[in-house]
């Protein structure tokens, strides 16, 4: 079953903002998480279920399949919640759907609208790539779901991204613009996956900035919490990263692609599209969040 197919059964969200004021500025402690659910509640769901069978059949990046399911997928689902792994019974991990919004690094001339590279201090990050291609998308941030004071759960941003990379394993990418921002309250959530030492610190440093999470989206349901930290702690790296634009053509060159589909790997009608989508959906996140928009650089 296609997730598409199963859009009636979306709950709605409420959206709050509570204004507040410091001596030196005001500023909005907005709501962002999509809904509050817990990991648990989440797992019924039948849009949820579907997720999970759909992406065993992602392969990587250079598919056609594979790439057209990602780049639909922050739009698909950007009012839905991905349960991902617990590391109490109270406390679980989830991914929001979203396109990044992590500063740009290097611009392109002919830009690709949906593939990235990852960059720090100029340079690529290597994310394991044995072909040195380094290609990424984003899809979306990564909460933390836990148990309020007054019983009822909670979702806060961890200030981290996710991107899956050209074989499609999972990294979490921390935004440093986040003191830019004038936003409080959900910002550099503390948690035990990021700062296992004092988890229920906020910090305006991270402890690492970018790390591999996980192996394979295809096999996310069986993350756990256990595996997940270990693989941070043998990958995690400080460093500020920054998302960098890829030509159009280098991408197509990569997956030797044909002049005659070249409309269906980041150009033409089928980008358009998307871009008309993304900027429809995107206008009440942008005015809640009042940061760039990735497409304008």
């Amino acid at each position: 079953m296609d997730y598409s197919e199963t859009q009636s059964s979306k709950h709605g969200h409420k959206e709050s903002g509570l204004e507040k004021h410091d001596e030196e500025s005001d500023y909005v402690d907005f709501d962002i998480a999509i809904n509050h659910m817990s990991n648990v509640e989440l797992r019924n769901r039948q849009i949820v279920q579907a997720f999970f069978k759909d992406v065993q059949k992602l392969t990587s990046l250079e598919n056609m399949d594979t790439y057209d399911w990602l780049s639909r997928f922050p739009l698909d689902m950007y009012d839905e919640v991905i349960p991902l792994f617990e590391d109490d019974s109270t406390t679980g991990y989830q991914l929001h759907p979203s396109f990044t919004r992590i500063g740009l690094g290097q611009a392109a001339v002919n830009p690709h609208a949906d593939v990235f590279y990852l960059s720090t201090g100029g340079n690529r990050l290597p994310l394991d790539d044995p072909d040195g291609l380094q290609l990424v998308m984003g899809i979306g941030r990564l909460f933390v779901n836990f148990k309020s004071d007054n019983e009822n759960y909670l979702s806060k941003w961890t200030g981290y991204e996710v991107f899956v990379d050209r074989k499609l394993g999972l990294w979490m990418v921390f935004d440093r613009q986040l003191s830019l921002h004038k936003h409080g309250g959900w910002y550099e959530f503390g948690s035990k996956l990021v700062s296992p030492e004092d988890q229920d610190v906020q910090n305006t440093e991270p402890s690492f900035d970018f790390a591999k999470f996980w192996g394979s989206l295809p096999r996310i349901e069986e993350a756990t919490f256990n595996d997940v930290r270990a693989l941070i702690e043998s990958t995690k790296q400080l460093g500020k990263v920054q998302v960098s634009q890829i030509e159009k053509e280098e991408f197509n060159s990569i997956v030797h692609s044909r002049p005659t589909i070249l409309e269906a790997v980041g150009g033409g009608n089928a980008a358009q599209e998307r871009q008309g989508a993304r900027s429809r959906i995107g206008i009440k996140w942008l005015e809640k969040l009042k940061l760039p928009n990735r497409r304008d650089g």
